[in-house]
């Protein structure tokens, strides 16, 4: 395989046992060596078992970062005669035009116990455990919200669970009429109506939390 291989998949029928045992072979020639540092055997594409891996390959073909002219013909022509030509060249503008090719997540103790220096990876557990401890422990924050009805009637729930609703405790209740529990607000039923009738209350949410009020 080239240093720098393109991002390239190449798909075929396995319902044939010879383009099965030839597969490697077969995209080789398919892309002039592209695949195998520009060797492959030009001969296989005048056989029958070739043909038929033709008839039923698939394939995607890009380039991530180098001259986007060298990285677009590739994309677009990679059976062409030139491609491994091509190819280096791509390669060689790849080194001062890098692109970003695939990413991963690591938690930030497991690279530290991977360190050479002492004093970083004889921390990992406590950072470890530090940052369990915070998601264990969610610091909470609290929201002053006003709820006003104009109606004989009026509800406000709350959906997420780790979030909770109390009275304004600056601001009771106006009325007897008003029912609170931890996740909704509920006022009237007696067919009563009233203008702005002002509910006062707080929200909390743990801080890695959002919220959704219905």
């Amino acid at each position: 395989m080239p240093k720098f291989p393109l991002l390239q998949n190449v798909w075929a029928s396995n319902s044939d046992s010879t383009v099965k045992e030839n597969f490697s072979t077969d995209v080789s020639a398919a892309y002039n060596g592209v695949t195998a540092s520009g060797k492959f055997d030009a001969s296989i594409k005048t056989t029958s078992e070739y043909s038929t891996f033709m008839k039923s390959m698939q394939k995607t073909c890009s380039c991530q970062g180098g001259d986007p002219k060298i990285a677009g013909f590739l994309a677009a022509n990679p059976s062409d005669d030139g491609v491994y030509k091509a190819f280096e060249s791509w390669v060689d503008t790849s080194r001062t035009l890098p692109g970003v090719m695939s990413m991963q997540i690591m938690t930030l103790w497991d690279i530290m116990s991977a360190a050479t220096d002492p004093d970083v990876y004889n921390r990992a557990a406590d950072v470890q455990n530090a940052y369990q401890w915070i998601a264990e422990h969610p610091a909470v924050h609290e929201t002053k919200c006003r709820f006003v009805i104009n109606s004989d009637w009026g509800e406000i729930g709350l959906l997420t669970p780790s979030a909770f609703i109390i009275p304004d405790p600056d601001s009771p209740p106006p009325t007897n009429d008003v029912v609170f529990t931890t996740t909704k607000i509920s006022w009237g039923g007696k067919r009563q109506f009233q203008r702005d009738v002002t509910i006062e209350y707080v929200l909390k949410t743990p801080f890695h939390c959002g919220y959704d009020i219905v």
